[in-house]
């Protein structure tokens, strides 16, 4: 989901201050991006904080986005809550990362919910949701664009736990000044979350 969010504006303005850089962007999920990094196959990825620590790897956050609930527009004004309780749910990937912590934070609060679909991307999840098929749990996007499609967009009660963004890389990385370079363009390509 990078790839549609913070991402571009970062490599717009990386490809204005050193013309000269090759990037070649590759996606996959966090796990994958990981291993390839480990294998030296990627010099950086930029994925959700893993759940756990990798030796030799050296993991930098530069973006929080807290999970909050999306439903559709015409929704009624009910508390983000009882949206999920009482409505269809469309599951973001439970084997992804933030997937699980989506599982697990529901779990804390005791909301059940009536799945009706489990989709492997927040781009098919939201697009579920803009057609009233459901509600959701996703992280919130702090970088918004025209073509997102517009959903009511909740907070939790209590406080939610956060998907944190970052990169990682392996200790050592011979061209991590560019890595710096580009974590200051993608600390700088989010916006101000706006959640109701």
């Amino acid at each position: 989901t990078v790839l549609t969010g913070v991402l571009p504006n970062a490599l717009v303005n990386l490809r204005k201050s050193l013309p000269l850089l090759h990037v070649k962007v590759s996606c996959g999920s966090s796990s994958t991006l990981v291993e390839r990094v480990k294998q030296g196959a990627i010099d950086v990825a930029v994925i959700s904080k893993p759940p756990i620590d990798y030796p030799d790897l050296k993991w930098t956050a530069f973006e929080k986005e807290p999970l909050v609930v999306i439903a559709p527009m015409n929704s009624p004004d009910q508390s983000a809550e009882s949206l999920l309780r009482n409505n269809p749910f469309i599951r973001f990937n439970r084997s992804a990362w933030v997937g699980g912590m989506i599982v697990e934070y529901l779990k804390d609060q005791d909301i059940k919910v009536n799945d009706i679909m489990e989709l492997s991307t927040l781009e098919a999840v939201r697009t579920m949701v803009f057609h009233g098929l459901g509600v959701s749990v996703i992280p919130y996007r702090t970088a918004q664009y025209p073509h997102t499609l517009p959903v009511k967009t909740l907070s939790f009660s209590t406080k939610a736990p956060e998907r944190i963004l970052g990169i990682i890389e392996k200790e050592g990385n011979s061209k991590s000044h560019l890595t710096q370079v580009l974590l200051d363009e993608l600390s700088t390509s989010g916006g101000k979350p706006q959640i109701l």
